[in-house]
C-alpha cells in the first residue's frame, strides 16, 4: 500500500524526439513507472494518480503524439502502432530510463503491449487498464455497437472543426456527458474537456491502429514480462477487458470500483494495485 500522508508535487516538462516535442508530467523519485493515457485524453487524466505513485516511485505520464501538449504526428499512422511505440522508446531514452514498469489505459494499453513485445528489455512489467481491443472482425463490430450505443453515434469518426463551435455538439460534449456527468466531478470533466479539445482535429488517428486486426492481443505470446490487467466494475469496457485477461495465460487480474472509461476516478485504489503488483514481482 502507498502512504497517504506525504504531499508530492507534480512537475511538468518536455523532451525532444524525432517525432517532435513530447510533454509529460512526473512526480516522486525511485523506480520508474510510465503511464500512457487513453484516446482521446492526455497525461492530465493521471493528475490524481501521479502524486500517489510518486510517494514510492518516479511516476511519469506523457502526452502521446497529437494529444495534450505534445506535437502531432506528421501524418496518420494508419493501421500501425509503430509511431506511438517509437515515441515511447524515445521518451524513455530522453529521460535516461533503461527499463520501467509500463501502465496503459485503453489505447495506452495497446501501446504498452506493442512496446513490451517489440522492446522487451525496456519493460520490466506491464499493467493494462480497461483494455477493449478486439481480435476478430466480429469483435470490432461488437465494440463499435457498444461504443455507438453507450457513448455517441459518431464516436471514432473525424470531426470537422468550424469557427462557430457547432462541432462541439458532435464532439466532445455528447461523449463526455455520457461518460462523466453521473459522477458529479466538475474538475475531472473540465480536465477531460480540455484534453479532448487538444486532440483535435485528428483525435481519431490512433483508432485505426488499435482496431487493426489481428490487434494487440496477437502480441501476447511475445510478451515475457509479468502482466496485470486492471478492470473497473462498471462501464461498457468491462467484458472486453475481462476477455483480454482470459486470453493471456499467466496474467494477473484485479477489479476496482469505478467505470472502465475512467478508472482514475478511483486513484487510490488504482495506485495501490500498481504498487502491490510492483512489490509482488520484484
Amino acid at each position: 500500500m502507498i502512504e497517504q500522508d506525504i504531499p508530492v508535487p507534480i512537475r511538468r516538462g518536455y523532451v525532444d524526439t524525432s517525432l517532435g516535442q513530447m510533454h509529460y508530467r512526473e512526480a516522486g523519485a525511485g523506480a520508474p513507472v510510465v503511464l500512457f493515457h487513453r484516446t482521446p485524453s492526455s497525461s492530465a487524466t493521471y493528475q490524481r494518480v501521479l502524486p500517489l505513485l510518486g510517494r514510492s516511485y518516479l511516476a511519469l505520464a506523457l502526452d502521446t503524439p497529437g494529444f495534450g501538449m505534445s506535437d502531432p504526428l506528421a501524418e496518420p499512422p494508419g493501421e500501425t502502432m509503430a509511431p506511438y511505440v517509437q515515441a515511447a522508446v524515445e521518451f524513455l531514452d530522453a529521460k535516461g530510463i533503461d527499463r520501467a514498469t509500463i501502465v496503459g489505459h485503453s489505447t495506452g494499453g495497446a501501446i504498452g503491449m506493442h512496446l513490451a513485445a517489440d522492446h522487451p528489455g525496456r519493460v520490466e512489467r506491464l499493467v493494462i487498464a480497461s483494455f477493449t481491443g478486439p481480435s476478430t472482425q466480429e469483435e470490432v463490430d461488437e465494440l463499435f455497437a457498444v461504443l455507438h450505443d453507450g457513448i455517441s453515434k459518431n464516436w471514432g469518426e473525424p470531426i470537422a472543426v468550424d469557427s462557430s463551435g457547432n462541432f462541439l455538439d458532435a464532439y466532445p460534449l455528447p461523449q463526455l456527458r455520457r461518460l462523466l456527468s453521473e459522477f458529479n466531478d466538475p474538475e475531472h470533466f473540465v480536465v477531460e474537456l480540455i484534453a479532448h479539445l487538444q486532440a483535435l482535429p485528428n483525435y481519431d488517428w490512433p483508432f485505426s491502429a488499435v482496431l487493426a486486426l489481428p490487434g494487440p492481443v496477437a502480441r501476447f505470446p511475445e510478451i515475457s514480462c509479468p502482466v496485470l490487467f486492471i478492470n473497473a466494475r462498471s462501464g461498457i469496457g468491462y467484458p472486453f477487458a475481462r476477455r483480454a485477461h482470459e486470453r493471456f495465460p499467466g496474467s494477473g487480474y484485479v477489479e476496482i470500483d469505478g467505470t472502465s472509461e475512467y478508472p482514475m476516478q478511483n486513484p487510490q485504489a488504482f495506485a495501490d494495485v500498481i504498487a502491490r503488483f510492483m512489490e509482488d514481482t520484484q
